[in-house]
């Protein structure tokens, strides 16, 4: 079966320390994906080269619909 790309809006971002952001991800109307704890998602950055694809873990409760907090820190020579 095909995965299906979904373009989701930035809608928050949490600052949580001077090198980690929660980045809130809101779905559109109807395109919800239920996930389980503990999965991650690939998230596509495009770039002026190429486009990156990146795993983040989803730090959101499953519980909690329409939208995902993906927890990310900065790297020094990451992305």
């Amino acid at each position: 079966m095909p995965l299906e790309l979904i373009t989701t809006r930035l809608e928050k971002i949490f600052e949580l320390s001077p090198t980690v952001r929660t980045f809130r991800l809101r779905f559109p109307e109807g395109k919800w994906l239920p996930f389980k704890a503990g999965q991650f998602c690939m998230v596509h950055i495009p770039t002026p080269e190429k486009v990156l694809k990146k795993p983040y873990s989803i730090c959101s409760a499953p519980h909690e619909e329409g939208y995902l907090d993906l927890c990310i820190k900065l790297v020094e020579g990451g992305f």
